[in-house]
């Protein structure tokens, strides 16, 4: 298993915390069918079709009738097993997570043989506090059960006093029932489209720890969003291009938020690193796993982006810093971002 044991982690977000993160992408991976007896390596992220198509157990699924030929496999369970995860704090002043950046689509999560949770959203990011099945774990193993998304669909549908639609409203694919369930929908087949309806772990997986003492503890950033407008604008109405700058952050987080912690941001040039703007954020909110800021910026301080063609393209670095009470940074997250108001609207102008 890929193990990062570093002080700082970096994922594809870019937040930086004093983590310790395990990516749990590669190669050291199991996809099992017991009832079929079928048990081949498997990668993280992956689908079931791909992993047995890699391990020739199927053909091509685009080759052919295989689109219909291949049913069996969208109609059956499949189970990612790890190899064990044996780099893993044990510690009881560690806390241990497992970070999901999505599940195609219906699971049962086991961690070291004990049930974790179940998850129904394709599109959702899923996290989950697995200290306590750790503590007593020398050789920690994670298995994700995938279920058949079309016959849970069908199961769904068949509930009694179950909604149903006319036909005109609910177009009937290469499998039924898909609006009973958040996956893709193409999936279910569309005009031309296969109908694979593919299960697995298709996005990143993490393992997250974070340690802690009687003073502090650490703080994973797992999502992050920053967003730039004009002071007072409206969505679809022409703002006030004179107006200052409104830098909007909110950063969702595993661990505890320390007791009084605020943010600050940091604005560089992109090319040059120049510090533009630097300063405390304002407003902010402080939940059990969420901070939100906002911080006004003078709008003569930036340059504005221009499509190609119509002038420069400058972009500039925005770092927010999560500190707490001493001004100790103990998570923070970068942005490479420019400043332009685009409106999309079908109103006269």
């Amino acid at each position: 298993m890929t193990y990062k044991a570093i002080a700082t982690a970096v994922l594809a977000l870019s937040a930086q915390s004093t983590a310790t993160v395990l990516d749990l992408s590669g190669n050291d991976w199991t996809l099992q069918n017991l009832p079929l007896n079928i048990s081949v390596s498997a990668s993280l992220p992956s689908q079931a079709h791909l992993d047995l198509y890699a391990a020739q157990v199927i053909g091509d699924p685009y080759f052919g009738l295989n689109d219909f030929n291949l049913r069996w496999v969208a109609e059956s369970n499949w189970t990612y097993v790890s190899s064990p995860l044996e780099e893993l704090d044990s510690s009881d002043k560690t806390q241990t997570w497992l970070l999901f950046n999505g599940l195609d689509t219906f699971t049962s999560i086991e961690f070291c043989g004990r049930h974790v949770a179940a998850t129904n959203n394709q599109f959702r990011q899923y996290y989950f506090d697995v200290s306590d099945s750790l503590t007593d774990c020398p050789s920690p193993i994670l298995s994700i059960n995938f279920g058949s998304a079309p016959l849970i669909a069908d199961a769904i549908a068949a509930e009694p006093e179950q909604e149903t639609w006319p036909y005109s409203v609910e177009i009937a694919y290469e499998f039924l029932n898909r609006q009973f369930i958040r996956k893709e929908q193409s999936d279910f087949g569309w005009d031309w489209g296969p109908a694979f309806a593919p299960a697995g772990p298709w996005q990143p997986a993490y393992i997250i720890q974070l340690g802690s003492d009687d003073t502090s503890s650490e703080v994973f950033v797992r999502n992050a969003d920053l967003d730039i407008s004009r002071l007072g604008q409206l969505n679809n109405l022409p703002p006030d291009q004179g107006a200052p700058w409104l830098l909007n952050a909110s950063l969702d987080v595993l661990g505890s938020i320390p007791s009084g912690a605020g943010l600050q941001y940091v604005v560089t040039e992109s090319v040059t690193n120049r510090t533009v703007s630097c300063g405390s954020m304002m407003n902010v909110t402080l939940t059990a796993d969420a901070v939100t800021g906002t911080a006004i910026l003078d709008p003569s301080t930036y340059e504005l982006w221009w499509p190609r063609g119509l002038g420069p393209q400058s972009l500039y670095n925005i770092t927010v810093k999560l500190q707490d009470i001493k001004n100790r940074t103990v998570a923070s997250v970068n942005r490479r971002m420019g400043f332009r108001t685009i409106v999309s609207s079908s109103l006269v102008m």
